[in-house]
């Protein structure tokens, strides 16, 4: 993949005295970030870091119908069952053995690989029409409907319902603005409940009562060279991390909580999954 992605913003490090209104909202999907780019007739999926994910050819058929040359559709490969966790779900995506029919992908922003200077909104209005077109199934690729609201508590109460359904949240987006490459700035906002970081692992530790014998959990870097401790784990990845420890340290982990303290660290942390597509953690 010859361009870095387009990174969200965290609502807590934005000033929103300075977003411009109306502004798309959309459900944000708990899937695995893609990026499918056609090129000389072929479609090639990609992940965050350029890394080539083949277990999802039922998806890149479907999207070759509706791509020409040079252009790309960023996705988050995702399944419909809400009972199957998303460190699963990503194993299934990053499978180099098999194919992974249960994915299917939530499309939301079409690319032209030679000009980025199209506002997201002319690019959504195209990308839905071309999967409403008839020439896709429906079942394997679909699009991120978009909603336009007027303020931010709009916006806030639109996720807080996903939310309150079980869902992650929700995304702004800038409808003005074009796909910025590498950055990360208030074009495109998540919204989650609480808080969330992607922390990198230097350690585990051995639990207590049931888990006494296996992994209790993991430690990493938080802010100010300090460290703090995670659960969350399920029970084979705490026997498997147990055993062999360095599965896990030097991984970067998305970690979930309800909040900072006051005294600076997280309240009730719990590990989300690992994020193979990164490499160096938030502190």
């Amino acid at each position: 993949m010859n361009f870095k992605p387009q990174l969200a913003l965290d609502l807590s490090k934005v000033k929103v005295a300075k977003l411009v209104w109306p502004m798309f909202v959309s459900q944000k999907v708990d899937g695995v970030w893609c990026c499918a780019i056609k090129e000389n007739d072929i479609v090639t999926t990609y992940s965050r870091t350029g890394e080539v994910f083949s277990s999802m050819r039922h998806i890149e058929t479907e999207l070759s119908k509706i791509l020409q040359n040079r252009e790309g559709i960023v996705f988050e490969a995702a399944v419909y069952s809400n009972t199957i966790p998303q460190s699963v779900v990503s194993g299934w995506v990053r499978d180099t053995k098999n194919q992974h029919l249960e994915l299917h992908a939530s499309c939301h922003t079409l690319l032209n690989l030679d000009n980025f200077n199209v506002p997201f909104k002319t690019s959504w209005i195209e990308l839905r029409k071309r999967i409403e077109s008839g020439v896709v199934e429906r079942r394997i690729a679909t699009f991120v409907m978009q909603t336009l609201v007027y303020s931010i508590e709009e916006a806030q109460k639109y996720a807080n319902l996903i939310i309150q359904h079980g869902g992650e949240g929700a995304v702004l987006r800038n409808p003005r603005a074009v796909y910025q490459p590498g950055k990360r700035n208030a074009d495109i906002i998540k919204i989650k409940k609480g808080v969330s970081f992607d922390l990198k692992v230097i350690g585990v530790y051995e639990g207590k009562g049931k888990y006494k014998g296996t992994l209790g959990g993991l430690v990493c870097c938080w802010k100010d060279d300090r460290t703090i401790e995670i659960s969350g784990m399920t029970d084979a990845q705490r026997h498997a991390w147990w055993s062999n420890p360095e599965e896990i340290i030097g991984k970067v982990v998305q970690v979930d909580a309800m909040c900072e303290s006051s005294k600076g660290l997280l309240r009730e942390p719990r590990f989300k999954g690992i994020r193979l597509d990164k490499t160096e953690g938030d502190f």
